[in-house]
């Protein structure tokens, strides 16, 4: 960065205002000092201002300001600041005493741009007091000032000049030079007493001029003292109490008498510093009413992003648990449906189970119904065994009677008898057979047909369950339905909580840099020294 760009940095960023507290530490940057030094405001609060020196700024330069500024005046001259890449940043320095109740509190400087012209002057100045011979040197106002005896005379009388011009005392000035000229020029003096020239010149003549020359000094002095307390000093003051409003010094009213001339400067001066105070109070109220007002909405979004973030939290909680809650909804949904499949599978297979009952009892019943008719037919065969038996008792009596000739056929009948014997025996066991079998037949067909209704009053029972198993599913399909209606409406609320944390952490942050702000507005508003009463009004 060139001196050229810095200046005009300067000039775009308006005056750079920094302040120091006794021990030398940096109290307040403005934000433009801070900017065209390449630092933060934060990263210069506190630290000490020798930083911001370079290495090459003699300690004369160093002296002379503290000098100045420890007898209560105004130091102002061409300074060099050390800028955070290396740079030298040169600026005209207007450095101020800051006075609080009559104590000295630190000091504020006030920097504006410099021409390249006095910054060579300064560099130059400055390699004079760094190299061979700059001890005989030191600065005085900002200026470069030999040592010694001789220098100072010469300084006062060219100071005294000075003044007497700045008064317009040319006449003065005159006659000073030509009490000097008949004081100091050999043919001046014998002219005037009417000596020829080169002719020897008396000591009374001599005196006479050193004493002209003597009242002439001395009425110069006195004059000049009487200008500067009617002209000069008012002038000084006003400027120095213009540069104590500059540098944020509202508290000071001018109320040095002074000659007519100056009274509307002075009013003027007054009501400027009356006006500033009533706008710059009313900033700072201002101020201060954004800063409390804004750490109350801080404090407002904190609370409210915390009860977001635990409403977020409870929410994902919820979420979470309602997830589940679907899952094993889902679960029974699928069990049922397994259930409904088996309850199906078994009241098919139990209507199965009936048919078949149904089927035996059939099977019994025709079977009962043909023991009945073998009875019949073993009932028919005994009846037939005792006729056989009958006819045989017939035979052998008819065969007796006929004696000899009838014994075959007595052999015969007595065969006859012995097997309707054995058949009657036989039909009444099948027939005591057929009586036993038939009632197992009747008792099994009783059994089966209580089994049979047992089976029915099973499907009946299967069926309800099945109806149960059926309107348990249709709940649990509609409930997870309901369920996934819930959890995209909770998922749907989850994301509008996320997108509010988010704002609220938007607006927090939004209200944290308008907090810092107005605290930089009241840090600002706190260059300028106000009474107590204007600051909490």
């Amino acid at each position: 960065m060139s001196e050229t760009s810095i200046s005009r940095t300067i000039a775009a960023e308006g005056i750079l205002i920094s302040r120091t507290d006794l021990k030398g530490n940096v109290t307040y940057v403005s934000d433009a000092f801070a900017r065209a030094l390449g630092y933060d405001v934060a990263d210069l609060i506190g630290q000490p201002y020798a930083k911001l020196v370079p290495p090459e700024s003699p300690r004369a330069a160093f002296m002379d300001v503290r000098k100045t500024i420890d007898a209560g005046k105004r130091w102002e001259g061409v300074a060099v600041n050390l800028c955070r890449d290396g740079q030298r940043l040169w600026t005209i320095t207007s450095v101020a005493p800051r006075w609080l109740d009559g104590r000295l509190i630190g000091f504020t400087s006030l920097r504006t741009p410099v021409p390249s012209s006095m910054v060579e002057q300064t560099q130059h100045m400055f390699d004079t007091l760094n190299g061979p011979g700059g001890d005989k040197y030191f600065i005085e106002q900002g200026r470069l000032v030999r040592k010694g005896f001789p220098a100072r005379c010469a300084r006062w009388l060219i100071g005294a000049l000075g003044r007497a011009k700045r008064s317009a005392s040319l006449w003065m000035v005159a006659v000073c030079f030509l009490a000097a000229l008949v004081a100091l020029t050999p043919g001046v003096v014998p002219w005037a007493e009417g000596h020829a020239p080169g002719e020897p010149v008396s000591a009374a003549a001599v005196a006479f001029a050193w004493g002209a020359f003597l009242c002439a000094m001395i009425a110069l002095v006195l004059h000049s003292r009487s200008l500067a307390r009617q002209f000069v000093l008012p002038v000084t003051h006003i400027t120095d109490h213009l540069y104590r409003i500059a540098s944020g010094d509202l508290l000071a009213q001018f109320d040095m008498r002074v000659a007519d001339v100056f009274a509307p400067f002075v009013r003027a001066l007054n009501m400027t510093r009356a006006s500033f105070v009533q706008i710059v109070s009313s900033i700072d109220r201002g101020a201060r009413e954004l800063t409390s007002a804004m750490a109350q909405v801080a404090s407002g979004n904190d609370d409210l992003s915390q009860r977001t973030e635990k409403t977020a939290l409870a929410l994902q909680s919820s979420v979470a648990e309602l997830r589940a809650l679907t899952d094993a909804v889902e679960s029974n949904t699928a069990l049922g449906q397994d259930a409904r499949r088996i309850s199906n599978d078994t009241a098919a297979m139990v209507r199965e189970g009936g048919k078949q009952m149904a089927d035996a009892i059939a099977a019994i019943r025709s079977a009962a119904e043909k023991s009945g008719k073998i009875a019949e037919i073993s009932h028919l065969i005994d009846g037939i065994a005792a006729q056989t038996n009958i006819l045989a008792i017939n035979a052998a009596i008819e065969a007796a009677r006929a004696g000899e000739l009838g014994r075959g056929f007595a052999v015969v009948a007595a065969e006859v008898r012995v097997l309707s014997q054995r058949t009657a025996t036989a039909a009444r066991e099948i027939a005591a057979l057929i009586a036993h079998a038939s009632a197992q037949v009747e008792e099994g067909r009783t059994r089966v047909e209580r089994a049979g209704e047992a089976t029915r009053s099973i499907g009946e029972s299967v069926e309800r369950v099945n109806d149960l198993i059926l309107n348990i599913t249709d709940a649990s399909e509609a409930q997870n339905s309901g369920l996934q209606r819930i959890n995209g409406s909770l998922g749907s609320m989850d994301a509008d909580v996320q997108q509010n944390a988010a704002l609220v952490e938007e607006a927090a942050a939004a209200g944290q840099s308008l907090s810092e702000q107005s605290i930089m507005l009241q840090s600002t508003v706190e260059i300028f020294d106000l009474a107590p009463a204007s600051q909490g009004a």
